[in-house]
């Protein structure tokens, strides 16, 4: 069959503005293969450059100007005032990343200019400097259908924007619209997003897929059915080819395809992904490095190396579905030398869940023994295993930083998560690292169920002499999130936990708005995480 109709992958606000994330390069590369013409939009960097322009900083910084003095006034704007004014006008160089004197600096003028976009409006984009994230402050909670379905007519920070920007990109050309949704702040812009491009083409078939839909739509209602065509539950790869192939055919009353559901056919599992082995590369040749943020020379790409979590046991998460899948390091190596020789990237994230030990070091070993001069992070977990000869190896082979869930500083909570690890282990770890010059990023859980203040504090004591003692740490603390298909939710009474306190109107699998128990409350948890942030923050 002629493959004709190209499908047009979106990526949404409001998601981490760099790297670019990793779902549509995927999903590109497997189609693209396969024959079907691909064209990828990062609406996510679009709407940072967008807001981000020379212009729309100038009427920001007007718009600021006339608060001054007034209630309406937001709290922060002072803050964003100073760096206006310790940056001046290379907070609008955010297309010239190079004027920057570092990664610090530009991530101020990010945060700058999204205060800016914000300024009147009815929602708020919040930066984390931390993450790289953009989170998203809305009236409207993501995880009501009928709240969010209305939040799509009206979203005040994106007027105009699906309409300057994705609208021309959706040409008779394109037969398919695929738009992916990884995170709670990106569901109100997919629908919007949907709502922009029906009203211009009503015939286009326009799909919904991505890690937050494959947990929160597995149910829904008739009224998404007015604004997309249907939702595509697990990975992507297999359940699009054949909606291409559908869609192509003209032949939509076949038999249902894995994981998609639409208003005429409910959920009946997730679509499962051809094995790592099988896939081809990512394709990033619609994602510009320059467009990320990076000087020349200087650019980060995403890589993944396995599907799911090996250890999928934590309390506190949601799991994973399917089987653990990954690769051989000699795959990895093969796969990262193609890629920098296509795009000329020098360094790479591996964004897997978390790294097999025998995986992580034998790419490792491999890329020693091959002489390669590439910088890389990876997530990996506190382990036996990671000895200082270990440490060096990992150094040695070019890894910047490891990204460690350390979560909880204490046995009987670390106990209680099922992490499997201890605080023995911990602080054996952290000292190796440390010794070894290795950077880390630690998440850290405020108010697991039934810690209590003086447990959270003990453990901040614990981790911040480590700090004080050199090691090389981004901390990032996260109040406890309640989801109900943890294993905290399916078993509340098993964590102490006595009523869960849930809003109704969030009908998309929410988390818990609150719970009842022994420990620290928690909105005293998210207090906590701000205070341990201020005081890392200040004294680093």
């Amino acid at each position: 069959m002629l493959k004709t109709g190209t499908l047009l992958l979106c990526h949404l606000p409001f998601a981490p503005a760099t790297p670019p994330h990793l779902a549509l390069p995927v999903l590109a590369g497997y189609l693209r293969s396969r024959g079907w013409p691909v064209r990828c939009w990062d609406g996510n960097n679009a709407f940072v450059h967008r807001v981000g322009r020379p212009e729309a900083v100038a009427a920001g910084r007007e718009r600021l100007a006339a608060l001054r003095g007034r209630p309406e006034r937001p709290a922060w704007a002072d803050r964003t005032e100073a760096v206006l004014a310790r940056l001046g006008d290379r907070v609008a160089c955010l297309d010239r990343p190079e004027v920057f004197v570092s990664a610090r600096e530009r991530n101020l003028a990010l945060e700058a200019v999204l205060d800016l976009a914000s300024l009147g409006k009815r929602e708020r984009v919040l930066f984390d400097r931390v993450s790289n994230g953009l989170g998203l402050l809305s009236p409207s909670s993501p995880y009501s259908l009928k709240a969010s379905l209305e939040a799509a007519s009206a979203f005040d920070l994106l007027e105009g924007f699906f309409e300057d920007e994705l609208l021309p990109l959706a040409d008779g050309t394109v037969s398919v619209a695929g738009l992916s949704v990884s995170f709670a702040e990106q569901f109100q812009p997919a629908l919007r997003a949907a709502r922009v491009l029906k009203a211009a083409r009503p015939e286009l078939p326009v799909y919904l897929g991505g890690s937050f839909v494959s947990y929160h739509l597995r149910d829904v209602g008739d009224s998404l059915f007015d604004l997309v065509d249907g939702v595509v539950i697990g990975d992507g790869e297999r359940a699009l080819e054949e909606i291409l192939r559908r869609e192509e055919g003209g032949s939509r009353g076949e038999p249902a395809i894995a994981g998609l559901v639409t208003r005429t056919r409910p959920f009946e599992g997730p679509a499962q992904a051809p094995p790592l082995t099988e896939l081809p590369d990512p394709d990033f040749s619609d994602f510009p490095p320059r467009r990320y943020f990076f000087p020349e020379g200087r650019a980060i790409l995403p890589l993944r190396f396995s599907r799911g979590c090996w250890w999928n046991r934590c309390a506190f998460c949601r799991g994973y579905s399917g089987t653990y899948d990954r690769a051989e390091p000699s795959f990895l190596v093969d796969q990262l030398l193609r890629l920098a020789g296509r795009t000329r990237a020098r360094s790479f994230i591996l964004s897997d869940a978390c790294l097999l030990p025998e995986v992580l070091y034998g790419f490792a070993q491999l890329l020693t023994e091959r002489g390669s001069s590439f910088l890389w992070n990876a997530h990996f977990r506190f382990h036996p295993s990671l000895t200082l000869e270990k440490i060096v190896l990992l150094r040695q082979a070019g890894c910047s930083r490891l990204f460690l869930g350390l979560e909880a500083f204490s046995d009987r909570l670390l106990t209680l998560m099922d992490k499997g690890i201890t605080t023995e282990l911990i602080d054996r770890n952290l000292r190796d690292l440390a010794w070894a010059g290795m950077d880390v990023f630690l998440y850290v859980i405020v108010g697991f169920p039934t810690e209590t203040e003086e447990e959270a504090r003990e453990g901040f004591r614990r981790l911040k002499r480590h700090l004080d003692e050199g090691l090389s740490a981004t901390v990032q603390f996260n109040p406890f999130i309640l989801f109900p298909d943890s294993p905290v939710g399916r078993a509340p009474e098993k964590y102490g936990i006595g009523e869960v306190l849930c809003d109704e109107r969030e009908d998309l699998l929410a988390p818990a708005r609150s719970y009842r128990g022994p420990g620290m409350t928690p909105s005293r948890a998210v207090e906590l995480a701000g205070e341990f942030s201020r005081v890392l923050s200040s004294s680093s």
